[in-house]
């Protein structure tokens, strides 16, 4: 038998031996038939490499195409969201109502594919087109929030709210000026102050629309609103804050600090994922989703290939709940702990076209 690599097994492929936890103890047997949850169960254990029973010849170049069919087909997806968005612009801007059918529609698509789709977040960094960002940003946060709803085990009726909401949330800033919206550099405090009333905007125009559900009004208006009061626009705290909020809240924050802005390097997904932990202890995001996202995102990460800053290649081992900018890597010279190598750290995803930023 011959040891393959987990990531590029067919689904329906069956273990040739048994499979052993760390400790020792029995995780699966042999003969157990793989299907999604236990590919990302053996993911998570840092085991990559297994052997199987029998594989047939060809099978791993068509789960390779599976994998191309995959992401073609979450980029037909994106593409159409996008055309969507920025459709319902449009019509904002030149005073149409919104047609919420069709926003209802690209938000029912999206949701089937995220829910049947793990990693989601990593898919959708690497089709990010930068000329694209707020049409972009809008689609990617109604998708995060959909699995945000999925991970907390929401029902379909509320987690396709969020997507709408997630889809809207920054629907308020047709109403400011593109001078502010594309400026480079920082914004004056007179700019600042009106990019902070896009949610305010938003509502308003989406009040007015009978059409759209009056807890995605209450979503775009409270997005930017944290648990230790110190949000915009009404500096509500907590529990006064809509449950859908909280969700945008967070996709809304994951998503612009890994996107590459002219005025900000994007963070990789470790940082990122240590940032959000950062901001639910200082008050500002809801601490219990903010755990289950960054487990759901550190779940992802085990045996994905990275480039660190020092040049090299490395494949993720193990994570460090404590710090997730900083797992246990594998390198071609052996083990590095970023913990105790603080001079190194992650600057991309291997197969990136673009490296995302150093770790902070």
């Amino acid at each position: 038998m011959k040891k393959t690599d987990i990531r590029l097994l067919p689904l329906g492929a069956k273990l040739g031996q048994d499979i052993f936890t760390s400790g020792g103890l029995l995780l699966l047997s042999k003969g157990k038939i793989l299907d999604a949850a236990l590919v990302r169960k053996l993911v998570s254990q840092g085991i990559i490499d297994v052997y199987l029973e029998h594989l047939e010849p060809g099978m791993l170049d068509e789960s390779s195409q599976f994998m191309d069919k995959d992401e073609s087909e979450l980029r037909e997806v994106i593409n159409y969201s996008r055309a969507v968005v920025g459709e319902v612009l449009d019509q904002v801007r030149s005073g149409r109502p919104i047609e919420y059918d069709v926003l209802e529609d690209a938000t029912d698509v999206i949701y089937s594919e995220v829910v049947n789709t793990n990693n989601i977040f990593r898919q959708l960094i690497a089709l990010r087109d930068k000329d694209e960002y707020t049409l972009q940003h809008s689609v990617a946060v109604g998708a995060l929030g959909v699995k945000i709803c999925q991970l907390l085990n929401w029902p379909e009726s509320k987690a396709k709210h969020v997507g709408v909401a997630g889809i809207l949330h920054d629907i308020g800033k047709a109403q400011i000026s593109d001078s502010i919206i594309n400026k480079p550099g920082s914004l004056s405090e007179i700019e600042w102050a009106e990019m902070k009333r896009h949610s305010q905007y938003g509502y308003e125009i989406l009040k007015n629309d009978c059409s759209v559900d009056p807890q995605v009004q209450m979503a775009v208006l409270q997005h930017h609103e944290r648990i230790n009061g110190k949000g915009y626009p009404l500096r509500l705290r907590d529990r006064q804050i809509h449950p859908y909020a909280k969700i945008i809240a967070i996709a809304d924050t994951f998503d612009a600090i890994t996107s590459d802005r002219s005025y900000q390097k994007p963070m990789s997904v470790f940082s990122a994922a240590d940032e959000l932990l950062k901001d639910a202890y200082r008050g500002g995001l809801e601490v219990e989703t903010i755990l289950i996202f960054v487990d759901y995102l550190l779940d992802m990460a085990p045996g994905e290939k990275v480039v660190l800053n020092t040049g090299e290649e490395a494949e993720i081992h193990l994570l460090n709940r404590n710090e997730p900018n900083r797992p246990l890597v594998r390198t071609s010279e052996g083990f590095v702990d970023l913990v105790r190598n603080r001079e190194i750290c992650i600057a991309s995803f291997a197969n990136d076209n673009e490296k995302l930023s150093y770790q902070r």
